[in-house]
């Protein structure tokens, strides 16, 4: 299966998830891997972050605390990051469509 990992790449920065773990699931996308195997059982369950194996560790050792400022601090998206349920990728993609166009 391909992955737009343009666009998965764009709603992560939206979402203020390090670079680093955005790099680590777009790249693992484009050679074909699915990052979240085996690691949705983490504290980030069901949020849509998927953390890059230096956040994963850092999680595991201090909890979400340990990222979630840091994601809090460079999220654009209107909404909060959410634990258990997320906004959906629809509207996200729908906040980054209104930012490409009030940028253009």
């Amino acid at each position: 299966m391909r992955y737009d990992t343009a666009r998965m790449r764009h709603i992560g920065m939206a979402l203020g998830y390090p670079r680093c773990c955005v790099d680590h699931f777009c790249g693992s996308l484009d050679r074909g891997v699915f990052p979240a195997d085996g690691l949705q059982d983490g504290e980030w369950r069901g949020t849509g972050f998927v953390p890059c194996p230096d956040h994963a560790g850092r999680i595991a050792r201090e909890g979400m605390a340990a990222v979630l400022p840091s994601i809090e601090a460079n999220r654009l998206a209107p909404f909060p990051f959410q634990f258990g349920h997320g906004a959906g990728p629809d509207l996200v993609q729908e906040y980054v469509d209104a930012l490409d166009a009030a940028a253009a």
